[in-house]
Formats: structure tokens, sequence, C-alpha cells
């Protein structure tokens, strides 16, 4: 098993940008109405983009299409590789949000 160090690195910058998008979507109030036009048009939309830990699942696949990062490889299927990746874009994301979200509502209390 070879590790891909760039891809690695490119692993944690896109953690770093599906987080912010995550918890802009599913709890900011700018987001609100669309989030209000999503759940009055289907219930299980509307949870998705209430919930950033799901909402960070799409976030993820969608961007290991765009970028196919590949740190570590099995060497069987890409498309193994690439479901990793995405799970690891979750998993760091989500430990990310996690620190972000305890931040905030430090300082002000969330809605």
């Amino acid at each position: 098993m070879l590790v891909n160090y760039a891809d690695l690195l490119k692993i944690l910058m896109l953690s770093f940008m599906v987080s912010p998008i995550c918890l802009t979507v599913t709890t900011a109030r700018v987001s609100k109405p669309f989030r209000d036009f999503i759940k009055s048009k289907s219930q299980w939309l509307g949870k998705l983009f209430s919930c950033p830990y799901c909402f960070s699942h799409w976030v993820s696949f969608a961007t290991v299409v765009v970028f196919k990062p590949v740190p570590v490889s099995c060497g069987f299927s890409i498309y193994i590789d690439l479901a990793a990746s995405a799970f690891m874009i979750v998993a760091l994301s989500a430990l990310i949000s996690g620190f972000v979200y305890q931040a905030v509502s430090a300082i002000t209390p969330m809605e």
C-alpha cells in the first residue's frame, strides 16, 4: 500500500472546504429561507439540508468526483479508492465542524 502525500494534503484541504459549506447550508441564518423552501417540497431533503453530518456526505462525494484525491490505493478498484477518500473527508470535516460549532456556541448561542 502506497501513500500519496500530495493527495493526503488535498484530502485535508477539501475537509476544510466541506466543513464550512455544510455548516453554512445546514445551520446559518442566511440559508434558513432556502432550508424552509426545501423542507416544504420534500421531508427527506428537508432533513438532509438540516443535518451537517448528513449533508457532508453528499458534499464530500461531489468534491471527490471533481478533485479525485486518492491518498491510499487498494490497487483493486479506483471506485473503492474514491469512496475511501470521500469517507476520509467526511470524518475530517465532521471533526472540524465540531470544533467550529463549539467555538461559535461558546461565543454566541446559536438558534
